[in-house]
């Protein structure tokens, strides 16, 4: 059963859950892509022990509450450690897409006043380098991929920040406690930057009422047409968290839940990442869906018997899509017989978010 969020900070939202499921997995990924770290699953208590390491690391580091902290990296489990991590303390996370150019992330390391910056991995630690002349408020660069090669006193790597979490936690951990314990709802969580299609972009401000709110409205939905989400769901997240959609329908609902996050290997392994992590839910773009489509047809064309039957199979589902449709719009994906070892990508899907 779900429990409201409304009205608690994320950092209670976390703690809440935290305490309740332990042992139970809450992260999955590809160990092959993390060193072979924890062989791809964090349990609830293992996520909270890393946050709370790094959460230290940062407080070692001199973060203050409404500190700017600013990410640079693609999804991973650790991108959810250091929102966590740096939302708990008191600072504010600034969200920065890797794709960027260097122009654009020194305009809004700048205008947000960033002091720390994460950042995935040697690549796009090289493509800030140059720039780091320009950034004055930064004094730290961590890099999340522990394989880095500088010999520059402002770059640590994750481990390194853990390392120095760890050896400080008898002084900062009791810190850390009183800092989430203090934070308020409305109290700043995250910055976040629009596109700047229309010019530069402009700093978004989300507090932890913005989050706790918009996971409760969503699930409470869910509710209301009798299909609520529990802890023993699990969300599959492939679209960027550097973007508020997935972070809060993804992330921060799983979190909320106490439910469990697969990471794909990235958006490009969707069509294989969906059958090895069976996710119950997924937040999608519409771009996506036509991609798993195209994969359908791709596997199509090599039998045109599976090609006839998927066709009529088709007409068949759109002259019965007038009857899966809810009083709330709402289109019930659930077979009424169990058909999901026969499907392509063999799924446990029940929702999808576009």
């Amino acid at each position: 059963m779900y429990n409201h969020v409304e009205g608690l900070t994320v950092s209670q939202a976390f703690y809440r859950n935290a305490d309740l499921y332990h042992d139970q997995v809450a992260q999955l990924f590809n160990p092959e892509l993390y060193q072979f770290d924890n062989n791809g699953i964090f349990t609830w208590n293992e996520m909270k022990n890393r946050v709370e390491i790094i959460a230290s690391g940062l407080l070692a580091l001199g973060v203050k509450k409404q500190d700017r902290v600013g990410i640079m990296a693609a999804n991973s489990p650790y991108w959810t450690h250091v929102d966590v991590a740096t939302i708990n303390c008191g600072a504010v996370l600034v969200t920065i897409y890797p794709t960027l150019s260097r122009h654009e992330v020194t305009y809004i390391v700048n205008d947000s006043q960033c002091e720390i910056l994460f950042v995935g991995n040697q690549q796009i630690l090289n493509a800030v380098l140059p720039a780091l002349e320009q950034m004055p408020s930064l004094k730290k660069i961590i890099v999340i991929c522990n394989d880095i090669d500088t010999e520059d006193e402002r770059i640590l790597s994750l481990q390194g920040l853990m390392i120095l979490g760890r050896n400080n936690s008898q002084v900062q951990f009791p810190v850390y406690e009183s800092r989430w314990k203090e934070n308020k709802p409305a109290d700043w969580a995250t910055i976040l930057y629009t596109s700047g299609t229309t010019g530069i972009g402009k700093g978004v401000i989300l507090t932890h009422e913005c989050f706790t709110s918009r996971v409760d409205g969503t699930f409470e939905y869910f509710n209301k047409v009798g299909h609520p989400l529990t802890n023993e769901d699990r969300v599959l997240s492939f679209l960027p968290l550097s973007h508020i959609f997935d972070r809060v329908c993804s992330q921060w609902a799983a979190l909320s839940l106490g439910a469990s996050i697969a990471y794909a290997d990235s958006p490009a392994t969707l069509i294989n990442d969906l059958p090895h992590y069976n996710p119950t839910w997924f937040s999608c773009v519409p771009r996506l869906y036509e991609k798993i489509y195209m994969q359908f047809q791709q596997q199509l064309l090599e039998s045109s018997a599976k090609k006839k039957l998927f066709d009529w199979a088709l007409r068949v589902g759109q002259k019965v899509l007038d009857y899966r449709i809810d009083s709330h719009g709402r289109i019930d994906m659930r077979p009424d017989f169990n058909i999901k070892s026969k499907l392509p990508l063999g799924l446990h899907l029940q929702y999808a978010i576009a």
